[in-house]
């Protein structure tokens, strides 16, 4: 197939299942890659939990370290700098 062929006869899915087991080992798919090996399939998905919840509570960081908009009203406490005379 050249490049510039429509891709019409390539067919996309998504499986609702991350866990999936190759050559044995158990693993979890994720937009990042794939995760594992893991021993067993419960063992992978207590990791895919985990995973979920590190993920949420780092989005969850990021969005409380951002800088409001322009024009939004700072509180006193927020991204305060003061400058100090040098003598």
């Amino acid at each position: 197939m050249r490049s510039t062929d429509v891709d019409q006869y390539r067919h996309f899915f998504r499986s609702q299942e991350r866990l999936f087991c190759f050559n044995g080992q158990w693993f979890f798919a994720t937009r990042e890659g794939d995760c594992g090996p893991f021993p067993t399939k419960d063992i992978a998905r207590a990791e895919v939990t985990r995973y979920i919840s590190e993920r949420a509570a780092l989005r969850s960081f990021q969005d409380s370290r951002k800088v409001p908009a322009s024009g939004a009203e700072l509180l006193p406490d927020e991204l305060s700098l003061a400058l100090v005379p040098m003598d």
